[in-house]
């Protein structure tokens, strides 16, 4: 680990290192040479009054090389907490606010704790949470905000008169959710399932971490807000010590905060030992006694189907519910104080919001963390903790950015679901199949918002582009990984967004929509395709028998239409079907031409045409297929 002492006065650095190295000899942490194990010391010094802006590129680039090399924390000599405000040019404050939105996987730690002696309870809240007294505490991964460092900075931000104007649309999470699990894998991929929902979470796979924030003698940084939502395993196991967590009483009398959380998620593969009955006997009536109590607690069975899977199979969707203060409007499924994508509607009638362009100070921010979770894209993504940081940097970018800045903004949104399916895709924890019903209904709706700043006559065909954009890299991704179906899915929403765009060029190509919409169809399943096949037979059976009334049977008509349709010819005569009255009527009529039966069977050729292509385009797909 890399730790940063950040001062503005050289002989500030003299306490942070005292502080640090009497945190290191409490925890009698291993030495080497004289200094704590793991411990890499950087000294970084911003003297004076700095513009924030001028100098954000140069420190962000060092923190970025920083972490290439080990995880980085940093220690701040002093800090006003309610001027952390990155909108207002407020000197070394504004700068830490930046680099704090800019790194959300650096942990910070603050000295001296500055302020209005009226705000002394909030103060000491603060202090309490991000205070130089946590370097005592068991490590914590700060990636999802659990401390709610970041919500405060975007609370600051919306709060202040004087920047509240370009900062309202900013959507917060006010709600904390655990993710419980030591496997480290599913730790973060439950505890991003949780963030990108709406929640400030803290996954844990230590016990000493999980007993600070949930045992009995709970530090009191994390006793205010309560907990909404845990993620936990069922099967509890920690490196350092977890024997007997499995069973709920057990587990109640470790970690009781558990019993705070409003919704509880159970996640087990449901593995069964000899000799467990009693304990799952017991693990079945607490949770009947929980649920008897009001609270939600389910299960969801690993392996699981990704990161959407985890918010329907839990039917989180419906369960959580919260009210906005300001509009009154219901919001569910998400975080509380979590609003994505902004209500713009909302905002323009409350005379907020005007600007047609995001903040240039979050601007900058956003295109350095897009920056950032371009070159982790293109050193290559192994593991999901790795996806799982380069989504939270690109999601961070895109809230910051709100859509007002719609090109970077479209990046973003492609960033994000790309790494989130690259995790979905590489961990062996997630099912083979991946459902994405939900994962485009959210680009559609994203992309539809961002293209909202475009101008109107534009806004329908930038919201296509963009959504073409996506998930043409999504079927790339799907591609490389041999997830055959999924790339069917998408490959139809390409079709679809295609034709679309290519409807509204120009007006009179909207006579083609029944046919194209009809193709798209087609090519969505090979069953459905079966199903089309049956209903093309079936009425052109029907139109053959109008057509020709001295057919007296109905097989002459169905073997009539097969023979059009799939051979793509003539039908062939059926004497054996004839009358001899009807035989000599025919003959009778030889020179004149009936025209039904002549249309019925270029109608039979012509659509047995047009379905052997697909068929072909089927066949082409499975032969082609990885």
């Amino acid at each position: 680990m890399i730790v940063v002492f950040l001062a503005q006065q050289e002989n500030e650095f003299e306490a942070l290192e005292d502080a640090a190295e009497f945190a290191a000899l409490s925890r009698s942490r291993t030495r080497v040479d004289g200094d704590a194990c793991n411990w890499k010391r950087r000294r970084l010094l911003i003297p004076g009054n700095p513009t924030p802006a001028s100098i954000f590129e140069d420190i962000a680039v060092e923190f970025s090389r920083w972490l290439v090399e080990d995880p980085v924390m940093v220690l701040v000599s002093q800090v006003h907490p309610f001027r952390l405000n990155p909108l207002l040019s407020q000197g070394l404050d504004s700068l830490l606010a930046m680099l704090i939105l800019a790194f959300p996987e650096v942990r910070w730690l603050f000295g001296t704790i500055l302020g209005d002696p009226n705000q002394q309870a909030t103060l000491e809240g603060f202090h309490a949470g991000h205070g130089l007294r946590n370097l005592y505490a068991p490590k914590q991964s700060p990636l999802f905000d659990g401390g709610g460092l970041r919500d405060w900075i975007r609370e600051r931000a919306i709060d202040d008169e004087r920047s509240h104007h370009d900062s309202s649309y900013l959507p917060r999470r006010k709600a904390l959710a655990i993710a419980l699990d030591e496997e480290t894998d599913y730790a973060y991929l439950h505890a991003y399932a949780a963030y990108r929902f709406g929640f400030r979470t803290l996954p844990l796979s230590e016990r000493a971490a999980s007993e600070t924030v949930l045992g009995q003698r709970a530090d009191s940084a994390w006793k205010k807000p309560g907990i909404t939502l845990a993620l936990e395993d069922v099967f509890l196991n920690f490196p350092d010590g977890g024997r007997g967590l499995s069973d709920f009483l057990a587990r109640k009398a470790v970690f009781p905060r558990l019993e705070e959380a409003e919704h509880r998620i159970l996640v087990t593969s449901d593995q069964r030992v000899p000799g467990d009955e009693d304990k799952q006997a017991r693990n079945k009536f607490y949770v009947n006694g929980q649920k008897a109590m009001g609270r939600t607690i389910c299960r969801l069975h690993k392996p699981h189907a990704g990161l959407f899977s985890v918010w329907e199979e839990s039917k989180l969707h419906d369960r959580l519910k919260w009210t906005a203060p300001v509009s009154g409007k219901l919001h569910r499924g998400t975080g509380e104080g979590f609003i994505w994508p902004p209500d713009w509607r909302q905002t323009t009638q409350n005379g907020e919001g005007s600007g047609h362009s995001s903040p240039g100070i979050f601007l900058l921010i956003a295109r350095f963390l897009l920056k950032r979770a371009e070159k982790k894209l293109a050193d290559g993504v192994f593991s999901v903790e790795s996806t799982v940081q380069g989504a939270v940097l690109a999601g961070d970018a895109l809230e910051l950015l709100g859509g007002k800045t719609p090109t970077t903004a479209a990046d973003a949104l492609s960033l994000k679901h790309r790494f989130e399916l690259y995790a979905e895709c590489q961990f062996t924890g997630v099912e083979y199949h991946i459902p994405l019903r939900g994962r485009l209904k959210e680009i559609e709706r994203d992309a539809y918002s961002i293209a909202r700043w475009f101008s109107p006559s534009e806004r329908e065909a930038a919201s296509l582009n963009i959504q073409l954009s996506v998930v043409n890299h999504l079927v790339r991704i799907l591609r490389d990984y041999n997830q055959y179906d999924e790339e069917q899915i998408c490959m139809d929403r390409v079709r679809h967004l295609h034709h679309t765009l290519w409807m509204k060029q120009h007006w009179y190509r909207l006579i083609f929509k029944p046919l194209l919409r009809y193709l798209e169809w087609l090519l969505r399943s090979f069953a459905g395709f079966v199903v089309a096949l049956a209903v093309w037979i079936i009425g052109l059976s029907v139109l053959f028998y109008w057509a020709t009334p001295y057919n007296e049977c109905w097989q002459a008509s169905v073997s009539d239409a097969i023979s059009s349709f799939f051979s793509i010819g003539t039908p062939i005569p059926h004497p054996d079907c004839v009358s001899i009255a009807a035989q000599s009527t025919a003959s009778c009529k030889n020179d004149t031409p009936r025209w039904p039966q002549v249309a019925v069977v270029c109608t039979a050729i012509m659509s047995g045409f047009l379905h052997l292509g697909v068929f072909i385009s089927h066949l082409y797909s499975i032969a082609s297929r990885k």
